[in-house]
């Protein structure tokens, strides 16, 4: 059996070009640009810097993709888990931060999440059971764990 079976859905993407490249969705639902964030184009030796494709449309980086993605499905758990508890989450929103980091270990460079959890008209105590609840219930949680830095700050 491989890797995506048994599957709920599976969606592709490509990407071309490495960071200043793009990527796109098989179906093209998503059709994007991509930019290398300044930070890691300045540290690079000049043979590995990457000149950016011209296009006048707008450029992302994986990272903002990531951050993206996460706070999708991170929302989706809380909703979830809320509903679980009896309770309404419906106001919720969810700001994810990635941090290209340092690698060590070998690694060149590493990530670092912060998702910041806004469940206004629900309590502290309560917000904080459906925060724990949904980071162990969210797929992106479980992709991550033990692997990178994730922390969770309930507004």
């Amino acid at each position: 059996m491989s890797a995506l079976e048994p599957a709920i859905y599976i969606t592709t993407a490509t990407a071309s070009g490495g960071r200043a490249g793009r990527v796109s969705t098989a179906d093209g639902t998503l059709d994007l640009d991509l930019v290398m964030p300044s930070a890691v184009y300045d540290m690079l030796p000049e043979e590995m810097q990457e000149a950016p494709a011209s296009s006048d449309r707008a450029r992302v980086d994986p990272e903002m993709l990531f951050a993206a993605g996460y706070a999708g499905c991170f929302i989706s758990a809380l909703r979830y888990t809320a509903l679980s508890m009896g309770v309404d989450a419906s106001k919720a929103s969810v700001a994810s931060s990635v941090a290209l980091k340092p690698g060590s270990d070998g690694a060149a460079f590493k990530l670092g999440v912060r998702l910041e959890v806004d469940l206004p008209d629900i309590n502290k105590e309560t917000g904080q059971k459906i925060v724990d609840g949904a980071h162990r219930i969210c797929p992106y949680s479980a992709a991550v764990r033990n692997n990178i830095d994730v922390d969770l700050a309930l507004k």
